[in-house]
C-alpha cells in the first residue's frame, strides 16, 4: 500500500529500479561487515523496499510472489528433506545442494 501512495516518486524504468536493488544489496553487505545489526535491519528494509518497487512496475502483487516463493521452497525443501533420508544438519552443504538441485529440476513445471 505504501508503494502504491509512493508509486509518485517512481523511477522512469524498471532498469532504474533493478539498479537501485544493486544499490541496496551493497549497502546490505556494507551494513553486515560494520557488525551493526541494526544497520543491517534497516539496510534490509530498504532492499525489500526496493523489490516491492520492481514487483509493482512489472504490475506483480508482491505479497503473492512471496507466498509462491514460500510455497515452492517449501515443496522442495521437503523434497530434500524426504530424499536425504537423514537428518540434513549431519551432510555436508555439497549434499545438500545437489539434492536442491534435484528437487528444483523435479519441480520445476509446478
Amino acid at each position: 500500500k505504501v508503494g502504491k501512495k509512493a508509486s509518485c516518486f517512481d523511477f522512469g524504468s524498471v532498469e532504474e529500479v533493478y539498479a537501485k536493488l544493486d544499490e541496496e544489496i551493497a549497502e546490505v553487505k556494507a551494513a553486515a561487515e560494520s557488525g551493526d545489526q541494526d544497520a543491517v535491519a534497516e539496510e534490509l528494509g530498504d532492499l525489500l523496499f526496493a523489490a516491492v518497487n520492481v514487483a509493482r512496475m512489472q504490475d506483480v502483487d508482491p505479497e503473492e510472489a512471496l507466498l509462491r516463493a514460500t510455497q515452492k521452497f517449501m515443496k522442495r525443501f521437503a523434497l530434500v528433506e524426504q530424499m536425504a533420508g537423514t537428518a540434513l544438519k549431519t551432510m555436508s552443504i555439497e549434499d545438500m545442494t545437489a539434492l536442491w538441485n534435484k528437487a528444483k529440476e523435479q519441480t520445476k513445471s509446478s
